[in-house]
C-alpha cells in the first residue's frame, strides 16, 4: 500500500534566510537595480563597511536633530495648545518652569489664532559655555511671527534641560 500525499500535511522546509538585510524596505529581497546576488551590480554582498549603498547613504541625508530644535518644536506646541505644558516637566528646571507657566498665560492668543498650523521658522544656537546652548527662535503662531529664547545646559545624566526662557 502506498502512501497518498496530502499538500496541506507535508510542507518543504523554510528557505534559509539572507546571510545580510541589505534593505530595510525589502527583508529577503534584491534592491531594485540590484546584481544577482542581491548587492550591486557586479557581486553578492552589498558595500563593505557601511559605504555608499548601505546604511544612512541608501536612505538619504538624515540630520540627527539638534536639542534647541528639539526644544523650540515643544516650547511652540506647549504656548500654542497643541501639547500639555506637563509634557515639558522633565525638560525644563524649576526657576524656567516657573517662567513657562507665565508665557502659557502671555500667549494665550497663540492658541486660538489663525488656520495655519503654528511652526518653528529658524532656530539659531549660541554655546557661550561647555554644556550650554543659548538659542533663539522665530516661529509662526496665530497669524504672525513671534519671538523665542531659551537657555539649555547638560545635566549630569547627558540630557539637556531649560534654564531660561522668554518670548517676545
Amino acid at each position: 500500500m502506498t502512501a497518498t500525499h496530502h499538500p496541506s500535511r507535508h510542507r518543504p522546509p523554510a528557505p534559509p534566510g539572507p546571510p545580510g538585510r541589505r534593505d530595510p524596505a525589502r527583508p529577503g529581497g534584491r534592491r531594485p537595480g540590484a546584481g544577482p546576488g542581491g548587492g550591486p551590480t557586479g557581486g553578492p554582498g552589498g558595500a563593505p563597511g557601511g559605504g555608499p549603498g548601505t546604511g544612512a547613504a541608501a536612505r538619504g541625508a538624515q540630520h540627527p536633530v539638534l536639542p534647541h530644535q528639539w526644544f523650540a518644536e515643544r516650547l511652540l506646541e506647549a504656548l500654542t495648545g497643541r501639547r500639555p505644558v506637563g509634557r515639558l516637566m522633565g525638560h525644563v528646571r524649576n526657576p524656567a518652569w516657573e517662567q513657562l507657566w507665565q508665557l502659557v498665560e502671555q500667549c494665550r492668543d497663540w492658541q486660538c489664532g489663525g488656520h495655519r498650523t503654528p511652526y518653528v521658522q529658524r532656530c539659531v544656537a549660541a554655546r557661550p559655555a561647555r554644556g550650554v546652548v543659548e538659542a533663539a527662535a522665530v516661529v509662526f503662531a496665530a497669524g504672525r511671527f513671534h519671538a523665542l529664547a531659551f537657555r539649555l545646559e547638560l545635566a549630569p545624566d547627558r540630557r539637556w534641560r531649560c534654564t531660561a526662557v522668554e518670548t517676545a
